[in-house]
């Protein structure tokens, strides 16, 4: 399985294999995840991921824990310098397309 994200002309999927970074670190509302992004603005959309990015290095960064390999899929399909990436290509698309509206399917 895997999430896929379309916001203006912009599409992507990232295996859904990571979604305990994804829970971890997006979050609106009482909803997580990616499918926390569907139905808003790339305005907040961008926020959010923002967000979650400054996390996601930070923890990176910790003396206890660091780099985020702890996150990578054990089947090999999914790993989180993949979905760092996955996460940056939908914050561009975000500020690309501000008034568009984030479209996620699970």
């Amino acid at each position: 399985m895997s999430y896929d994200v379309d916001i203006g002309e912009f599409s992507a999927g990232y295996t859904s294999n990571v979604a305990t970074m994804f829970h971890k670190h997006i979050r609106h509302g009482d909803k997580t995840g990616v499918q926390a992004l569907d139905g808003l603005t790339g305005r907040t959309a961008g926020v959010i991921l923002s967000h979650a990015i400054e996390a996601l290095h930070a923890e990176s960064c910790s003396y206890e824990r660091p780099g985020l390999s702890h996150y990578d899929s054990p089947n090999g399909w999914g790993n989180a310098t993949g979905a760092v990436l996955f996460l940056a290509r939908i914050l561009g698309a975000c500020h690309r397309y501000p008034r568009s509206i984030v479209r996620v399917s699970y």
